[in-house]
């Protein structure tokens, strides 16, 4: 491991407040690389060179100054790494007045050391990690099994057993974090909800942070799973100013289904994100239709609204119009119950009643008919999503 002269200064700076004394570090060549003289650094130290070679303690005086190049009295101690000398540590002054805290200095800048390398380390494996991910999601250049096996080995993603993509919407609902001054305070924010999912996954499970908006999930698949994801979701937003909504896809079972069922959830979030809807639940398996019906591109759709002029291609569109259509959509959803339909649209059941009447009345559609309803059902849908 190579000392780094800006982790170094770092180090230096945290002493200064510290020990009023002059401190340098030196790499394995004898050059100071970080001081609390700045004009030092990148100057040759003889002694931090002599101590590297022996791997002691060496100590200057000022008897024996001229005999070290570029260096002042002091003592020199060699930085240690798992056994091994890295660098070296110099503080300077009398060596008589400082020789009882040069063992601390130097113990603490190997403990600093340490931190930082376990922080750098950690930061190249979530690196590593998150590069792992974006290769198993990417369906454009797909990888081959046995090669992707032994990427997911090597970043500790257990892929057997049946698991899903969960996708996890945050909506930050305080004012204040919202503001773009505050990205300091959501990235917190995202960090103490990741912390939170990790406490609740299993060992084979993942948190994988790719989005601003959305953290993703890779669960095992299993028939607690929606409750699993509300129970998260009621403790969450009783601790945090958000409100979430999760997206889960179809299983996976092998590597090569990730790809696809990463992109079925995508566009299931393309379709839903940011909508109210009386779910915060939605699953690939539940929303196939509209998944389907959203595939097709816009002559299809226009050829099948056709079929309805008068209801899409006269009508005036103001919110009137648009709240009728919801009603009737939310109406067959509801399995032509009013009571239902009004429920879910926050409205009386008087009011559901007199917009059937008026959609009955306005285009002549019988929507008592199983098979009409079905063709007006999916030419909504196509119209308003």
């Amino acid at each position: 491991m190579l000392l780094q002269n800006d982790t170094c200064q770092k180090i230096i700076d945290r002493f200064i407040n510290i020990l009023d004394t002059p401190i340098n570090i030196m790499d394995l060549a004898g050059k100071i690389i970080a001081s609390t003289n700045k004009s030092r650094v990148g100057t040759f130290h003889q002694g931090a060179h002599l101590c590297v070679l022996s791997k002691n303690e060496l100590t200057i005086t000022k008897n024996n100054q001229s005999l070290y190049k570029g260096c002042e009295p002091g003592i020199n101690l060699p930085i240690y790494y798992n056994n091994e000398v890295i660098g070296v540590v110099g503080i300077t002054g009398n060596p008589e007045e400082i020789k009882d805290y040069t063992l601390l200095v130097k113990e603490l800048v190997e403990l600093i050391v340490v931190e930082n390398e376990q922080r750098r380390s950690l930061a190249l494996k979530e690196e590593t990690k998150l590069s792992f991910f974006t290769q198993l999601f990417n369906e454009s250049t797909p990888i081959q099994e046995e090669i992707l096996q032994s990427r997911a080995y090597i970043v500790g993603f257990n892929s057997k057993g049946s698991k899903r993509v969960v996708f996890l919407e945050i909506r930050i609902l305080a004012q204040d974090l919202n503001n773009e001054g505050n990205s300091l305070e959501k990235q917190r924010l995202r960090t103490k909800l990741k912390s939170y999912l990790k406490t609740k996954l299993q060992m084979n499970e993942s948190v994988i942070d790719l989005y601003e908006d959305e953290l993703i999930l890779i669960i095992n698949d299993t028939s607690s799973l929606y409750s699993f994801l509300d129970s998260i979701k009621k403790e969450l937003e009783q601790h945090y100013p958000i409100a979430l909504r999760f997206y889960i896809s179809e299983v996976c079972t092998h590597l090569k289904d990730y790809a696809k069922s990463y992109k079925k959830t995508k566009l299931l979030i393309a379709l839903y994100k940011h909508k109210d809807l009386h779910k915060n639940i939605l699953s690939v398996i539940d929303y196939k239709l509209e998944l389907m019906l959203n595939s097709l591109d816009q002559d299809e759709k226009a050829y099948y609204l056709d079929t309805f002029n008068a209801l899409f291609g006269e009508s005036p569109k103001d919110q009137s119009y648009y709240d009728l259509l919801e009603t009737i959509k939310v109406y067959f959803e509801s399995n032509m119950n009013g009571l239902d339909t009004a429920t879910r649209l926050n409205l009386h059941r008087n009011t559901v009643r007199y917009r059937i009447n008026k959609f009955k009345d306005l285009y002549q559609i019988d929507v008592t008919r199983p098979y009409v309803c079905m063709k007006v059902y999916l030419a909504i849908k196509l119209f308003l999503e």
